[in-house]
């Protein structure tokens, strides 16, 4: 039988066995970066399909270096793949609850999947004579982990948390798109349980992790993240909605001379050094994507239930949902004629650049509106299958039409399309700049100002300068 344990030769540490539930963005990326630093993974995931791509190397989305990486880690044994069920876990000690936890048609947390991944472990742990510790990284509202998860744990195995198994909540902060290296290089690591040695044993997971290390209760660990996420929310429609206010005073104003006029503020800079959330204070189409708009609705879920009132995520919510047709309304006003029934490129319809998540994502959203105004429309994003782009559609779509290739995107371009609708970069400058210079008449709208400081052409707009 295999060992409970990895010994590595260069530190003759000995580290624990760990499973992960779940082979999505989460728990793919948790199971790659732990197996990358000599950790015996095993990766249990419930689709079988998912799991024979990943086995032979390919990810059911885009993620930057994850390809190689996961080639890496098979290669080594340190990760392997399994089915979703009790015995797959075999000797592990510590298992990371890593499923998708999405809206359902309410808005509201979709428990089935973490319901179902309870209900294995449970059912496991009644016959499990040693201790094991059990992690939340999944996303779920504050007092999910005190509340439903033990409840469902507590039941099904007929034992008790603290007594017989630990329980914790170790939040993940995972960019869409960049989560391999935001984990590599963690700026924080927060474990939440009311059993002290489950956070010892979890925090051994991270012995190789230089950054800060927080011991908290589980409701503050979903707390943090939450509050993580939806101050991310308020920046960007606070630089959204001062962006209307320029736009609409009718003179040549930047938004990025303002911007810098801000950050100058030492409240607002370290050393000089402008903090990275000020990324987060540049305009665009509004936010989107499976984490922040769901789990602004979560807490905004939350304070119903509890009668909290909360005026300020209530108006981000609505600011958010204004954003589309404020960038629609701004587009037209540059027209000659209005977008209805005109031939329409979409660039970027994944909810950012180098991802493949269509959830909430402002570039479907444009599509929808596009459509009904009686467009024809042609999307271009290479990290997007047209399966996926027909079942974000609210219902049967005739006509959608999806480009993949550069030479498409290129032929289109050149023929027919009569405005370039640019929600996010899926091209270099380099080769777009050529498809402008052949159609200098072609109107191309930047709604993330991405190019605006390197294109100077008269049909060339962006969202804010």
């Amino acid at each position: 039988m295999k060992p409970t344990t990895t010994i590595m030769p260069s530190s003759n540490k000995v580290l624990p066995d760990i499973a992960i539930i779940g082979a999505g963005h989460v728990g793919l990326t948790t199971a790659i970066v732990l197996a990358e630093r000599g950790f015996s993974v095993r990766c249990l995931e419930i689709d079988s399909a998912k799991r024979s791509h990943i086995q032979s190397g390919q990810i059911p989305f885009a993620e930057k270096g994850m390809v190689p990486a996961l080639e890496s880690v098979i290669k080594s044994e340190h990760l392997s793949i399994h089915p979703s069920e009790w015995s797959c876990i075999g000797t592990s000690s510590l298992v990371f609850i890593c499923v998708e936890t999405p809206q359902d048609k309410e808005g509201q947390l979709d428990k089935r999947p973490i319901l179902s991944a309870l209900s294995m472990i449970g059912a496991g742990l009644k016959h499990h004579a040693d201790w094991i510790d059990i992690i939340v990284r999944s996303t779920v509202p504050p007092g999910s982990t005190k509340g439903f998860i033990a409840n469902a744990l507590e039941e099904t195995s007929n034992k008790k948390v603290g007594e017989h198994f630990g329980l914790a909540c170790n939040p993940e902060f995972l960019r869409d798109g960049q989560g391999l290296e935001d984990f590599r290089q963690a700026d924080r690591i927060v474990v939440g349980s009311e059993v002290s040695q489950t956070i010892d044993h979890i925090l051994t997971v991270y012995n190789t992790w230089n950054c800060a290390k927080l011991r908290v209760q589980p409701s503050e660990a979903e707390l943090i993240k939450y509050m993580s996420n939806l101050s991310l929310t308020m920046m960007m429609s606070y630089a959204n909605e001062w962006n209307r206010i320029l736009l609409s005073l009718g003179e040549n104003l930047s938004f990025s001379n303002v911007l810098e006029g801000m950050q100058l503020d030492h409240r607002w800079n370290t050393k000089n050094q402008k903090l990275g959330l000020m990324d987060y204070l540049l305009p665009g189409p509004g936010f989107g994507g499976s984490c922040l708009p769901k789990d602004l609705n979560a807490i905004r879920q939350l304070a119903r239930e509890n009668d909290v009132s909360t005026p300020l995520f209530d108006a981000i919510a609505t600011s958010n949902r204004n954003q589309l047709e404020e960038a629609y309304r701004w587009m037209e006003s540059c027209l000659r004629k209005p977008l209805k029934e005109q031939t329409i490129l979409l660039l970027g319809i994944s909810h950012k650049t180098n991802t493949s998540t269509l959830t909430q994502s402002p570039g479907v959203l444009m599509y929808k509106r596009l459509l009904t105004d009686g467009c024809n429309v042609a999307a271009y994003d290479p990290n997007v299958e047209m399966e996926t782009l027909q079942n974000m559609m609210d219902s049967p779509s005739k006509g959608l039409a999806l480009i993949q290739s550069l030479e498409g995107l290129k032929d289109l371009a050149l023929s027919s399309a009569d405005v370039v609708i640019m929600v996010h970069p899926t091209l270099s400058l380099n080769d777009c700049l050529p498809i402008l210079r052949a159609r200098p008449s072609l109107p191309m709208f930047d709604l993330r100002g991405s190019w605006r400081h390197d294109i100077t052409l008269p049909n060339y707009f962006s969202f804010f300068v």
